[in-house]
């Protein structure tokens, strides 16, 4: 449980005043998080801030404060940090300036302990309270913060069989092709207390790598990944006819780099993996007891937003589509990867555990969605009240996404079903559904 106690210390700080230090425990397995009220400031402005903090104890690189920089819809443009990292019970003055960046309106300062943080650890501080912290604008152009990319997770003994078990239970791969959907599953609807979700951690895109001996400019691409064209041969690292030496020593890497991530045994570990999805079959093969879940999207969907992904001006930043050939070679190469992708998940869905996996089609999931993400959360083994379901679905509905982050080139692009019919000509159509129409139609998609 955690545990908030109050407590006054009265010190003089360095201006001479009166403040009061407010204490707070909070246990590894447990969060903490603290924001104020917004406060008005102005782009390209410098401001400092000083606040007072005691650590009493804890591990680096589990607690920061923080500048939440916002925008005029109260949308995040970027966070200034200082780790709390001093535990040596002696009170400290923590210094941090910044600039603030263009369209900031307003600022939130917060303090976070154990979340959005690369190490959770059973953390007791005494921090000054935000009615008391100092801060104005300044005229000094060095601005002092940490860098929040720049830590270092300690060492954590190696898993024994039993732990192993534990973390390998408690997995939870999401496969599809890039562009199905996999955010607004992995990373917004199933973002639960119960739930640590992984971000991409890309260990399927090693271990399935593609090969495209006719790229993206042929008239015929042709991909394939180099685990199947390696097999053939006993020299290639992951060779299948060594598999039995090599899977149980990447089953350890793998669980236990889980749980450096994660560092719970009680939560469920939901690994959104759309890029590493041509990996899956190894991966299930690896690790049997983990739970999959194969997120399927029509593929002509699926190409429509990674061709938007090539607009001017777009999130992708990929380069542009200027001339009829290059979107249809385009379109060409993105049908037949998406076959492979597909091809690959279905085959390590179909050899799996059948009480580990679960098939979720997105239209489905889109349109009876309080029913389809009860079953997913029925799955993982989360109960969850109908309340609580339809207050996580509506805050994430497409709908409530700020406008200026939805749209044509926007990572946010449309929720829409067969909005490809609108978007493709004739001639792109029947490329695509040629090309994928074997997979459309064994997944019940209508050509």
């Amino acid at each position: 449980m955690k545990i908030i106690h109050i407590i006054i210390l009265f010190l003089l700080s360095n201006y001479d005043t009166v403040f009061m230090l407010k204490s707070i425990t909070v246990s590894k397995d447990n969060t903490f998080v603290l924001n104020s009220d917004k406060k008005r400031v102005f782009p390209n402005k410098t401001y400092k801030i000083i606040f007072k903090c005691v650590g009493m104890r804890g591990d680096p690189y589990s607690s920061y404060f923080s500048i939440f920089t916002l925008d005029s819809e109260g949308n995040e443009i970027k966070r200034f940090v200082k780790w709390i990292n001093d535990f040596s019970e002696n009170q400290k003055d923590y210094v941090l300036i910044f600039k603030t960046p263009d369209l900031t309106e307003n600022i939130i300062i917060g303090y976070r302990i154990n979340t959005e943080t690369p190490v959770r650890s059973n953390v007791e501080i005494n921090y000054e309270g935000f009615d008391s912290i100092r801060f104005e604008e300044v005229d000094e152009t060095t601005e002092n913060y940490d860098d929040i990319a720049k830590y270092d997770v300690p060492e954590f003994p190696l898993l024994n069989s039993k732990e192993e078990n534990r973390i390998e239970e408690k997995i939870v791969w999401i496969f599809a092709s890039p562009r199905s959907g996999t955010t607004w599953l992995g990373n917004r609807l199933l973002l639960h207390p119960e739930n640590y979700i992984w971000f991409e951690p890309y260990i399927g895109f090693h271990l399935g790598l593609v090969e495209a001996y006719k790229g993206i400019n042929d008239v015929n691409p042709k991909i394939d990944r180099i685990y199947d064209k390696q097999s053939i041969t006993g020299h290639y690292f992951f060779s299948p006819h060594h598999k039995k030496n090599w899977i149980p020593s990447l089953r350890k890497l793998i669980l236990n780099r889980s749980f450096s991530q994660s560092q719970s045994f009680k939560k469920n570990i939901i690994i959104k993996e759309p890029v590493g999805s041509n990996g899956a079959d190894i991966l299930c093969q690896t690790l049997p007891k983990s739970k999959m879940i194969f997120l399927l999207r029509d593929g002509r969907d699926v190409l429509d937003s990674r061709i938007d992904m090539h607009t001017k001006g777009s999130w992708a930043n990929l380069k542009l589509l200027d001339t009829p050939e290059l979107r249809k070679n385009h379109i060409k190469y993105y049908s037949v990867l998406w076959n492979l992708t597909i091809k690959v998940i279905n085959n390590a869905y179909q050899n799996h555990d059948p009480n580990h996996r679960l098939l979720v089609k997105y239209e489905k999931l889109k349109n009876d969605t309080v029913n389809e993400l009860q079953k997913i959360y029925d799955f993982i083994g989360i109960k969850i009240s109908d309340t609580e379901l339809e207050r996580i679905i509506e805050r994430y509905d497409f709908k409530n996404i700020p406008k200026s982050q939805k749209g044509i080139g926007k990572f946010n692009r449309s929720a829409k079903i067969g909005g490809w019919k609108n978007n493709f000509n004739e001639e792109e159509k029947s490329i695509m559904n040629e090309l994928m129409s074997e997979n459309l139609k064994n997944m019940g998609y209508e050509i």
